[in-house]
């Protein structure tokens, strides 16, 4: 069975929102399920290199953008036969973010249940739009309307799932993570914003490319040749060293 992943993306949202309210049920069953993680080490500044780096397992550096520079990346690695499902931005603007926001969750969730899928992303910048506005306050409000979404988007996972849901505040980045089943939550110390995609790779039993400088616990990385580890084991190792 292909394991299918699903990437939320929160552009603008502080850690402290994502991790530190109660009132999320859904993100608070999946940090009790799976791991979470306040980002440490580099970050880039701006939003879309934030994103792709994410995508990337690695910073973006000067011939990142160069042409014929083509670094492998989640939406290829992970999508299996089908083809990517991949919604929202960082620069995605214009109307009402409020609005706009509610027009992307109901569009991912319409192609989640509609197509087939393995890999599927979500970027969402209303709460760097609404701080742009000077709306900070409606942020609360967006963030529990999100969380209710989050439950038909789970769903989707079946029996043999992960989900990432990512933030990017201006100040700190935060990511919860968890598998299908799940076990004991906790903490993951140290965790970069490179090390999401290895980690990702891993839990799928894809080998990590060369090109990632992120790493994932206990899953070197491995020529694009090699045959991915077993889905089981690499989920045994992870849970074992308390990320899932």
């Amino acid at each position: 069975m292909t394991m299918k992943t699903l990437v939320i993306g929160l552009d603008g949202l502080p850690a402290d929102l994502l991790l530190g309210d109660d009132r999320l049920a859904h993100v608070r069953h999946l940090m009790a399920s799976g791991g979470f993680a306040r980002l440490s080490g580099e970050r880039p500044a701006d939003p879309s290199a934030f994103w792709r780096s994410l995508d990337l397992g690695r910073l973006p550096g000067p011939d990142d953008d160069g042409e014929g520079a083509h670094w492998p990346s989640l939406p290829g690695l992970l999508s299996g036969d089908e083809p990517p499902l991949l919604v929202g931005g960082p620069s995605c603007s214009g109307g009402d973010p409020i609005a706009e926001s509610e027009a992307r969750l109901a569009e991912f969730s319409r192609r989640l249940a509609e197509a087939p899928w393995s890999f599927a992303r979500l970027i969402d910048n209303a709460p760097a739009l609404l701080q742009a506005s000077g709306a900070e306050g409606a942020i609360d409000s967006w963030i529990r309307r999100l969380d209710d979404a989050l439950a038909p988007m789970l769903e989707r996972l079946g029996d043999s799932g992960t989900v990432l849901i990512a933030s990017r505040g201006v100040a700190d980045s935060a990511a919860v993570l968890a598998t299908t089943g799940g076990g004991p939550g906790g903490e993951i110390p140290g965790l970069r914003l490179v090390d999401l995609a290895p980690m990702l790779l891993a839990l799928a039993g894809r080998p990590i490319p060369p090109s990632m400088t992120g790493r994932a616990p206990d899953a070197p990385p491995g020529p694009s040749g090699d045959e991915p580890d077993d889905e089981q084991a690499v989920r045994d190792r992870l849970q074992g060293l308390g990320y899932l």
